[in-house]
C-alpha cells in the first residue's frame, strides 16, 4: 500500500470504462499518488484513523461525521470513479453504488440529536428520511442490473468468473458455481436481479412487519453479494482499502429496523 502499486492496482482501475469527465480525476490522482506513494498513503491512513477516533468521543462526533461525509464523497469520486454507476458497469454483485457513498449515507443517518442528547449519551433515533433513502438505494441497485454490462446472464456470469480469478481457491469455486447457475437462468436471472432489490427498497417504505421483512431480506442479499461477487471485499489480497458494500448494506438494514 506504500508503493506505486497502490495507485496502479487500487486507484487507476476505477477509471476503466468510465467517461472522460469521470476518469480524468481518477487517473490524475493515481499519477500523483504514484509519485508520492509513501506520503500519500500515510496521509490517507492518518486521516481515516483520525475520523475513527473522532467518532468515539461525544465532543467530537459531529465534526467527525461532517468530515466523514466529505472524505467519503471524495473517495467515491476519486477512488471509486462514482462506483462505476456512470460507466454502466456497476451492479449489486460488484459493489454498486460504491462503498464510499454508503459510508456517507451511514454517517448522515448517525447524526446525533440535540446537544442535550449527545451530552447524556442518549442514542439518536433513526431520521424519518432514511426510509426514502433506503428505497432510493435499493431501487437503484435493482435498476443497475439493466446497465449495459449487466443486461445478459452471460455478462453477469463473466463478471463473477473475473472476480474468481483473484479470489482464494475455495471462494473462487463458489463464484464459478454461482456464475454457471446465472448463465443457465438467462433472462429470469436478470429479472430477479432487478425485481428483488427493487421490492426490498419499496417494502422499506412500509411499516411494521413489511419493513422488517425488507430489512432481513436485504441482509440476506447483502451477505450473498459480499461472499459471491465481492469476495469479502478481497480483504486478503493485500490491496483492499475497505470491506466493500456488503457489510454497509447490513448496517443500513439494521438502521431501517431502528425506524420501527
Amino acid at each position: 500500500m506504500f508503493t506505486p502499486r497502490f495507485a496502479d492496482q487500487v486507484v487507476a482501475p476505477a477509471a476503466a470504462g468510465q467517461p472522460g469527465w469521470v476518469a480524468w480525476p481518477v487517473l490524475h490522482s493515481a499519477q500523483l499518488i504514484a509519485h508520492h506513494a509513501l506520503v500519500a498513503d500515510l496521509v490517507f491512513a492518518l486521516v481515516q484513523l483520525a475520523l475513527g477516533f473522532g467518532l468515539l468521543f461525544l465532543r467530537t462526533v459531529r465534526p467527525a461525521l461532517i468530515a466523514s461525509v466529505a472524505w467519503a464523497l471524495g473517495v467515491w469520486v476519486i477512488g471509486e470513479g462514482l462506483g462505476g454507476t456512470i460507466g454502466g458497469t456497476a451492479s449489486i454483485l460488484t459493489g454498486a453504488p460504491g462503498a464510499a457513498l454508503l459510508y456517507a449515507l451511514v454517517a448522515l443517518t448517525a447524526w446525533p440529536g440535540p446537544s442535550r442528547q449527545v451530552q447524556t449519551a442518549t442514542l439518536p433515533s433513526i431520521p424519518a428520511w432514511f426510509a426514502r433513502a433506503w428505497a432510493t438505494l435499493w431501487v437503484a441497485l435493482g435498476l443497475s442490473a439493466l446497465l449495459p454490462a449487466n443486461r445478459s446472464a452471460g455478462r453477469v456470469a463473466d463478471q463473477l468468473d473475473s472476480v474468481a480469478g483473484s479470489a482464494p481457491t475455495w471462494l473462487a469455486r463458489i463464484d464459478q458455481v454461482v456464475a454457471e447457475a446465472i448463465r443457465h437462468t438467462g433472462w429470469f436471472g436478470i429479472a430477479l436481479l432487478v425485481l428483488a432489490p427493487a421490492a426490498v427498497g419499496l417494502a422499506g417504505l412500509a411499516t411494521g412487519r413489511m419493513r422488517r421483512v425488507a430489512a432481513w431480506t436485504a441482509i440476506g442479499l447483502a451477505v450473498v453479494a459480499w461472499v459471491v461477487g465481492e469476495s469479502f471485499g478481497q480483504l486478503a489480497s493485500g490491496i483492499a482499502t475497505d470491506p466493500n458494500t456488503g457489510p454497509l448494506l447490513v448496517v443500513a438494514a439494521l438502521a431501517l429496523l431502528g425506524l420501527d
